[in-house]
């Protein structure tokens, strides 16, 4: 255990936690929402602090991130639990189980760098469930990686607190926010969250100059209302940049959802029209060839991507810019 960041002290042997917007008052040999830190004593601690549940490696662009270091390795980390509820999460197994879970293996801040750097990974990526649930552990282990030479990239639900934010921006070179639809009512009725607080946290992830790119859940019928996709595309667009990365993720049933119909075709095309309506230069989906880059100038393939195995069969970037004709092609190196 680890005595936790961001929570105060309260009456009677309580605390807050303002770690996420939950905000959990928890009381004495109590858990907070995310399970995984509790009151010990009138103090806060992370129980999964050092015991990830699930460890790879992965290429970069299955996070999915296609703009930063594009064809590069991470050693990918991630504990049990979730500040969230969704009802169709992909790594259920994980996410709904406690601290204590056999899953859980020994890896401290240190051993996970010295992991890293022995698979010849560029960089360490914190995901599979929430990493703000684990942000001690994630914090630890980000600093050590920037004083070895390793980058450090957050695939999150963007649920997360300010103060958080800007702190684990500090070691963090990007992030990829995953959402979940873009519609209040929606994040409150099935995944207990606040998606305005989410809107904050994006937006300060850009300010701290971290490199961000959005990947969006297509739930057909569900959370894919025209007027949200459109709503969705336009804050992207006016908020964040049109030179943000979109990735438009088809639904597969799974976890509570399974007889739930998969996202067809069609609507991932219809919503991949929506996106670039709206001006948006990178937009990403699997169909085609909607998973390459393409340079905005002169239309040839700058990075080209298998649809099977998410690995760069051809990058024709230099610093960040096309070979063919030098045009910007927004590739973070």
């Amino acid at each position: 255990m680890k005595e936790a960041l961001f929570y105060e002290k309260l009456k009677n042997k309580e605390v807050k936690c303002v770690l996420c917007p939950r905000n959990c008052v928890i009381k004495e040999n109590s858990s907070g929402f995310c399970r995984a830190r509790k009151n010990i004593k009138g103090k806060l601690y992370s129980l999964v602090f050092g015991k990830p549940a699930a460890q790879n490696m992965d290429p970069i662009e299955k996070k999915p991130l296609y703009h930063f270091r594009p064809g590069s390795f991470v050693f990918s980390i991630g504990t049990v639990s979730c500040n969230f509820r969704c009802p169709f999460c992909c790594n259920w197994d994980i996410t709904t189980e406690s601290p204590g879970s056999a899953f859980e293996t020994d890896l401290s801040p240190e051993q996970a760098v010295k992991k890293a750097l022995s698979y010849g990974a560029s960089g360490i990526a914190y995901t599979y469930n929430e990493p703000t649930i684990f942000f001690e552990y994630a914090y630890e282990t980000a600093k050590l990686a920037k004083k070895n030479g390793l980058f450090n990239v957050f695939v999150t639900n963007g649920y997360t607190e300010i103060k958080p934010v800007k702190k684990i921006s500090k070691y963090l070179d990007a992030v990829v926010i995953d959402l979940k639809g873009f519609n209040s009512g929606y994040y409150e009725k099935v995944i207990k969250g606040n998606l305005e607080k989410i809107k904050s946290a994006v937006l300060e992830y850009k300010k701290n100059n971290v490199w961000v790119e959005i990947s969006n859940l297509v739930i057909e019928g569900i959370n894919d209302s025209n007027e949200d996709m459109k709503e969705m595309c336009r804050w992207i667009s006016s908020e964040l940049g049109k030179n943000i990365p979109l990735h438009i993720i088809g639904f597969y049933p799974s976890y509570l959802m399974k007889k739930t119909k998969p996202a067809g075709i069609g609507r991932i095309k219809e919503i991949y029209s929506i996106a670039k309506s709206y001006g948006l230069k990178y937009v990403y989906a699997r169909f085609e060839d909607k998973f390459d880059t393409k340079c905005t100038k002169c239309g040839r393939t700058a990075v080209a991507r298998s649809l099977y195995d998410f690995s760069v069969m051809e990058n024709n970037t230099d610093n960040g810019r096309c070979v063919f004709c030098g045009a910007q092609a927004d590739i973070k190196v």
